[in-house]
């Protein structure tokens, strides 16, 4: 049974091959490239099978109509449920009292705790923060993906502190900007950190939105920069992880980053990329957003 490192990017599709509105074009991407043969990751190169990565172009619409929204789609990513069906139409922002009833249900990581395993969810949480979502009951979708698995959450002054946790920008920018006391890191020692407790868990998530918030910024430059350092990030855990026990699986709830022509969403495909010896057991069960559970507990259950 493999262990399960899910890299979760928000708002991150396969757009067309333009340098000037595709950060994914003119970024510097070893890690990507590497992963995929050499090609960058644009919807040109469809589906790619490699010895080491197989891409799959996914299917974020859902059979709704409208743009993909993150609450709707993080919802079917983390559950294996089409929310936007269930709704019949795309939410964005927090999920509502049915995303959440589903999650809650449904959760991968309540799945994965069912099954007498150890997921974990790597990222951190200010104090502040956490406490803003209880007294408002404003969860992301992920939070509540989390608590239906009965995990413990990290903090800043405790795991982050320790260094065995990530901060959502990969280089606790966001947190010496706000005043916190805490060292400049790179992408490069968060992928370590993820590295160095693979071992204590079966399954472990990690979720980056920088990507959504500079897609709807239609920064180029700082687009470049966010995808160089999520680049930096995946490459040092491909060339870090035991491939043959570990399975990498890198998805994204909907497109925005790769087409910085538009302000809002779009309704490309989205890249799930599988990295791995375990990649072909399940890749050719994925085609939607609604896959990812499903393969994952199904690697679990084999």
């Amino acid at each position: 049974m493999p262990k399960v490192i899910m890299v979760f990017i928000d708002g991150f599709g396969l757009g067309e091959n333009s340098s000037t509105t595709n950060p994914l074009v003119t970024a510097e991407t070893p890690g990507f490239n590497y992963m995929l043969g050499g090609n960058d990751l644009i919807a040109d190169i469809g589906r790619c099978d490699s010895k080491l990565a197989s891409l799959i172009p996914t299917d974020a619409s859902l059979g709704v109509e409208g743009l993909p929204q993150s609450a709707t789609g993080q919802t079917a990513i983390l559950t294996g449920v089409n929310a936007s069906q269930k709704l019949e139409r795309h939410i964005s922002g927090f999920p509502t009292p049915t995303l959440k009833e589903i999650i809650k249900e449904e959760s991968v990581f309540k799945k994965i705790s069912n099954l007498g395993l150890k997921p974990h969810f790597i990222n951190t949480y200010t104090r502040e923060y956490f406490q803003k979502q209880v007294e408002s009951k404003r969860y992301a979708a992920t939070t509540l993906a989390v608590m239906a698995g009965g995990i413990e959450f990290n903090y800043v002054d405790k795991e982050l502190l320790a260094g065995k946790s990530i901060y959502h920008d990969l280089k606790q920018e966001v947190l010496i900007e706000r005043g916190f006391n805490l060292p400049l890191i790179t992408s490069h020692d968060s992928a370590i950190r993820l590295y160095n407790v693979i071992d204590k868990y079966d399954f472990i998530l990690f979720e980056y939105f920088l990507s959504d918030v500079v897609g709807h910024k239609q920064d180029l430059k700082e687009a470049i920069k966010v995808v160089e350092d999520l680049d930096e990030f995946i490459f040092t855990l491909i060339k870090r992880i035991n491939l043959e026990e570990v399975l990498l699986v890198i998805t994204s709830d909907h497109g925005n980053i790769e087409d910085l022509s538009v302000r809002t969403h779009t309704k490309n495909l989205v890249p799930t990329i599988l990295v791995g010896a375990y990649k072909d057991q399940i890749k050719d069960r994925i085609t939607s957003l609604t896959d990812l559970t499903p393969a994952i507990i199904s690697l679990f259950q084999s």
